[in-house]
């Protein structure tokens, strides 16, 4: 019962950061709105997805981001503003920790082989 419980509060977890594609999520705001304590969410992204809450949420950000400079026009600034990051820089340098690539590198080398 509990480990299904367990799994239920996971996938609820989830279902809030997904739905939450361009704001600076908070742990505290994600405990919050699952009515959980910050330690019990820290607790459940370790023990079934082996990462921390944080961690997860900025790699989803990413994701999006990523997706988000292959499908549209907008700028560098523009996504980075568009993902609430406090700058542009400080975008660019979480993008490339990421993914190992600068945004604009990014979008010049997969725009093209999507193109192809």
């Amino acid at each position: 019962m509990y480990r299904s419980s367990s799994l239920n509060r996971v996938t609820n977890l989830l279902h809030s950061i997904h739905s939450e594609k361009y704001s600076r999520l908070t742990l505290t705001q994600l405990a919050d709105h699952n009515k959980l304590s910050k330690s019990e969410c820290c607790r459940l992204f370790t023990r079934y997805l082996d990462t921390s809450p944080s961690q997860y949420i900025q790699s989803v950000r990413m994701h999006n981001a990523a997706n988000t400079l292959l499908t549209t026009q907008l700028s560098i600034a523009e996504a980075a503003q568009l993902y609430e990051y406090s700058s542009v820089s400080h975008f660019v340098q979480t993008f490339k920790a990421h993914h190992s690539i600068t945004p604009l590198a990014y979008r010049k080398k997969y725009q093209t082989k999507r193109a192809e």
